[in-house]
């Protein structure tokens, strides 16, 4: 699950005049005449001016967090949203699923190579405050009582080794909001699908691991915002700098390693080399670094990153795509796209045949250019 604690921070406890320059109070939206305090909170960019008694109301925008008064909306599940964050929050189901692909492949990226990567067995849907509560088990550890649940992930094993995932996402959230969630949640559901049989996670670590994953993907979109959301909330107790530190100090892969199989249940955040300590393979591939800049430009060729699922039935992210045996899809190249069809997926390659060629093509796990069949 995905959850914030309700965090605002008086940035500067100012009592000053505001004569001069005929300030106005971001609340109300009156002249302050005399008296005024400068407010902030993890969600927003700027300070603000606010008048002494809008500073003490009750009634705060559940995504900005600061107080409303005027121009607002009650959203009739026990949240009310600022005009300004109501115009940019998420009320489509189409637009949703739109930007949860979008979020999916960018955190398919961070987990590259890590195992079953859940694509085509997520169900996701908007839900308000009412939903969400009901769907919520107030006993689930790593999660504090004060806390607004965000989202909120369902796994069930349907058959075999088969899961499904239904992902509830809050509405009104704004896009970026909208996407760490969505980047939480999908953490979670990867973990249903990888992590050992009888590891006993604690709670807190479970909680920290999907903030890392989150917080990477805002890493590679430079959502500052965002970033500062994941590292002011405290709900995870700690975990998230644990993990944060563990992925500096070694690398991506030795992390997600650790989640799926190691022997503590806990990142220890004043010493991670112990928890992570993993038997390592010249074969062990290695994951994606973590680094805070721009996401990187598209393959301009086509590359085979990660092969996931059971022996009868594969997929394979090819680029910024996963298909599966037979299916036909648009893969990015650069700055364009072609259309390829999936032929057979085995252990360490895929054979496709591209839209327009001749003759299919073999790409391989960690291999260069890709070869054509003779």
């Amino acid at each position: 699950m995905r959850a914030f604690l309700v965090l605002l921070t008086v940035l500067v406890l100012v009592v000053g005049s505001a004569k001069a320059d005929a300030r106005k109070c971001a609340v109300c939206g009156e002249p302050i005449k005399v008296e005024f305090i400068w407010m902030d909170g993890p969600s927003v960019n700027d300070k603000r001016s606010v008048c002494i008694p809008c500073s003490q109301l009750e009634t705060v925008c559940f995504v900005c967090l600061l107080p409303v008064k005027i121009d607002f909306k009650n959203l009739g599940d026990g949240r009310l949203i600022c005009k300004d964050d109501d115009a940019i929050g998420m009320v489509s189901d189409t637009e949703a699923q739109y930007l949860f692909r979008d979020v999916k492949r960018d955190v398919m990226q961070v987990l590259a190579g890590s195992g079953v990567l859940p694509d085509r067995n997520i169900k996701l849907s908007l839900a308000d405050k009412r939903q969400i509560d009901r769907l919520h088990k107030s006993e689930a550890p790593g999660h504090a009582k004060t806390a607004i649940i965000m989202g909120l992930t369902e796994s069930r094993l349907v058959k075999n080794d088969e899961f499904e995932h239904s992902i509830y996402i809050m509405d009104h959230l704004p896009q970026a909001r909208f996407a760490a969630v969505c980047a939480h949640e999908y953490a979670h559901a990867w973990i249903h699908e990888n992590v050992r049989k009888g590891r006993n996670l604690d709670g807190n670590s479970v909680e920290g691991f999907c903030e890392w994953v989150s917080y990477k993907v805002m890493c590679r979109r430079n959502e500052e915002v965002e970033k500062k959301m994941i590292l002011a909330n405290k709900y995870t107790r700690g975990q998230i700098e644990a993990f944060i530190k563990a992925d500096e100090s070694f690398r991506s892969y030795d992390v997600i390693k650790w989640i799926k199989e190691g022997a503590d249940n806990k990142m220890d955040f004043a010493n991670p080399s112990r928890v992570l300590s993993l038997d390592r393979t010249p074969a062990e591939p290695a994951g994606p670094l973590w680094v805070a800049t721009a996401p990187p430009p598209a393959p301009t060729t086509l590359l085979l990153r990660g092969i996931s699922g059971s022996a009868n039935r594969r997929f394979a992210l090819i680029n910024d795509r996963t298909l599966q045996k037979n299916e036909t899809g648009k893969v990015r190249i650069g700055d364009s796209n072609v259309v390829v069809r999936c032929i057979s997926i085995s252990t360490n390659s895929v054979v496709i045949h591209v839209s327009g060629d001749e003759k299919p093509m073999v790409l391989y796990l960690n291999a260069g250019r890709p070869s054509q069949i003779p």
